[in-house]
């Protein structure tokens, strides 16, 4: 998948980029900017793709449980409907999923048990319409939590010849990837750092183990070359914005299933956590001072200020957990 939602569109983008790579290395600054600029605009079109729709006991309130629940993307050439691992239907309930409201047919369905048992696999629907139809969920009959499913971009329709060149390249994060590992230094710009943020706010983003360790390799990075064309902005990084995603890493430390083992996600919000500014004495090897003082400051309090009172003292573990 391409970006917070999108990102699908065959092959031929993929084989694309990656026959640039040797050549990015010595490509003009306002070529690889231009790459970023419009790997940054498929992400920003993800994000804004992204649906959610639930029943059952997570119904919206005033909502009938027979009515169905109909999702419509302009320019989707492909949807990808996934249900959440914590639905969970009573031995009655099921879920159909459907490419249209006159469509007889289900392209998929979930029936009873719960989607942490297996069996609950993502629905792949052609076009841009998706329409969800519950049955069984009132009544005694209905022991569960219900349903969520998140509805997102496969795969987007190929552009009129004449506006094709207005629409970015589905492949954001295969690009940012792609630059990370030829070109880094274009990365080190503030507006990568909001839509990578971006990326981890968002309750429906698909692509979070990407986006963080992206940006965990960038914070790693060591500082451009003096003859560098591209600036490093990460003294712009308000790099406190990362701290509310400790709540997410608890939020799944306790509701670990049998395994014992946190989502993807989850543990490398743990890594990007650990890397700042505060709690790990590394952090500032690379970083610009300012952008280290104000993550150390956000952990620890005005006395983690340079000249304040206890500065540089003990490095607050607790202060996120």
């Amino acid at each position: 998948g391409g970006g917070g939602g999108g990102g699908g569109g065959g092959d031929k983008p993929r084989g694309a980029l990656a026959s640039l790579g040797p050549l990015l290395g010595r490509a003009p600054a306002q070529f690889t900017c231009l790459l970023r600029d419009d790997a940054l605009a498929d992400l920003r079109r993800g994000l804004s793709a992204a649906v959610s729709l639930s029943g059952g006991e997570w119904r919206p309130a005033g909502s009938r449980s027979s009515a169905p629940r109909r999702v419509h993307i302009p320019g989707a050439a492909a949807l990808l409907v996934e249900p959440e691992e914590s639905c969970s239907l009573g031995p009655r309930g099921a879920v159909h999923v459907f490419a249209d409201d006159a469509a007889h047919r289900p392209l998929g369905s979930w029936r009873g048990g719960s989607a942490r048992d297996g069996g609950w696999a993502p629905v792949a629907v052609a076009g841009d319409t998706a329409v969800l139809r519950e049955r069984g969920m009132g009544g005694a009959a209905a022991k569960g939590r219900g349903w969520r499913v998140r509805v997102s971009v496969a795969a987007w329709a190929a552009p009129r010849e004449e506006a094709a060149l207005s629409q970015p390249l589905p492949r954001g994060l295969q690009t940012l990837r792609l630059l990370l590992d030829e070109a880094p230094s274009a990365l080190l710009s503030l507006q990568v750092f909001d839509v990578l943020l971006a990326l981890l706010q968002h309750p429906l983003g698909r692509s979070k183990p990407e986006a963080c360790a992206i940006l965990l390799a960038l914070l790693q990075l060591p500082p451009p070359a003096a003859h560098s064309p591209h600036e490093d902005q990460r003294a712009s990084w308000r790099l406190s914005r990362l701290l509310p995603l400790a709540r997410a890493v608890r939020w799944h430390a306790a509701d670990r299933d049998a395994s014992n083992l946190l989502p993807l996600h989850a543990q490398l919000y743990s890594e990007l956590l650990a890397s700042l500014p505060g709690l790990s004495p590394l952090a500032e090897v690379h970083l610009p001072r300012s952008a280290a003082v104000e993550a150390r400051v956000a952990l620890l309090g005005p006395a983690a200020a340079p000249g304040g009172a206890g500065a540089g003292a003990g490095a607050g573990a607790g202060a996120v957990g």
